[in-house]
């Protein structure tokens, strides 16, 4: 299962963790594994060119990290309703956490 840690502070979402496979079908057929690794792909190339000011990580575990340490902006808004839709179709391959945190 696919499992994704969303952190907010403020209501604002700060960070995302997305970590492990969701098994929903054979390696290279896991249409949920390629969906969600579509939008965190597209998201880090994003937040890359946007120049926005974030720690971003990716490693093939699967592990992918996106932390925005701009205070004034909510850029991991978008990917959090990307994931939502699909968390919504297929919650039996992704868990969606949310955490208010205090940094």
């Amino acid at each position: 299962m696919v499992k994704v840690d969303i952190y907010r502070k403020d209501n604002r979402i700060y960070k995302l963790e997305i970590y492990d496979h969701a098994g929903s079908g054979d390696y290279g057929f896991d249409l949920v594994c390629a969906a969600v690794s579509a939008i965190s792909i597209g998201a880090l190339n994003a937040l890359d060119q946007m120049n926005v000011d974030a720690d971003l990580e990716m490693d093939p575990s699967p592990y992918v990290k996106m932390e925005v340490l701009d205070d004034q902006n909510d850029y991991l808004q978008f990917v959090y309703y990307q994931l939502k839709s699909i968390e919504s179709s297929y919650a039996q391959y992704i868990s969606i956490r949310e955490k208010e945190e205090v940094r």
